[in-house]
Order: C-alpha cells, then structure tokens, then sequence
C-alpha cells in the first residue's frame, strides 16, 4: 500500500477498504502502489482524486461478487490513478457528461465527483480516460514534469 510519506492516502485506502466491505465490495489495492511524495498533486488534491474515482467504482457494482483495485504510481513522467471495477464499464461519451459538474453516470444522482477530479486533473495538464478491459477502468494520467 502507500508508503508512509503519503499518510492522507494511505488513511483513505484504508477507510476506502471498510466502506467497500460495509458494501458487499472487494477493495483492493495493487502491490505496484508504492510512493513516496507525490510529485504533482497536494494531499488534498490526491484524496480528492483517489477518493471520487473509488467512490464511482463501488457505486458502480453489478455483479455478484463486486471488486475494485486501485493503483497508485508515481514516477518522474506521470502520476497514474487507475481504479478498476467489476462494473459493465462507462462509455467515453458518458463520461465527458460526469465530468461536468452537476451530471452523473448514476440516473438518480446529480453527480460532482468526478466533475472535481477533472478539474484537477486538468489543472495540471492532465486526462482523464475509461477503458474497457477485464473490468471497467477510469485512469487519470498526469505529467509529473517540472512544473516551475
């Protein structure tokens, strides 16, 4: 999990876990999640991010034994987010409507989450992406670069 350097993570990993299971949700985190500071994002910001893409993927289960792995890297090119689910996925066309604050891919929501991790995202000239693999995915990829 986070390293220590990254408490406000690793305290949300972890409060993430026990949401998750008090939801039927497995949670996992990938053993490749291992960072010291975070080079682009503040605390804050992190937890945002981190935070709202878990929040989508446990709102979104479907099946019978629902998952979400989250991924968190760090290196001198890109900070990675990638938070994986067991849902049936979000097309790109919905997704550019959840990022607009107000919107939802839930029908019943009026959403600000993932509006909040797009501005973020895009403040540090970042992208927000889905993708259909062995579950739905949501990745936020931003250049960690010299930012002076």
């Amino acid at each position: 999990m986070a390293s220590d350097q990254e408490p406000a993570l690793a305290a949300l990993l972890l409060g993430k876990m026990s949401q998750a299971g008090e939801q039927g949700v497995e949670l996992t985190v990938t053993e490749d999640t291992a960072l010291g500071p975070v080079s682009v994002l503040t605390p804050r910001e992190l937890v945002t991010v981190v935070g709202n893409l878990i929040d989508s993927a446990i709102d979104a289960k479907e099946s019978e034994q629902p998952w979400v792995e989250v991924t968190v890297r760090d290196s001198d090119e890109v900070l990675i987010v990638r938070v994986a689910d067991s849902g049936s996925g979000t097309s790109p066309e919905t997704l550019r409507t959840a990022m607009t604050r107000g919107n939802s891919t839930k029908a019943d929501s009026r959403g600000l989450g993932l509006a909040l991790v797009t501005q973020i995202v895009n403040r540090h000239g970042g992208e927000l992406t889905t993708a259909l693999t062995y579950g739905s995915v949501l990745l936020a990829s931003i250049p960690s670069g010299d930012r002076s």
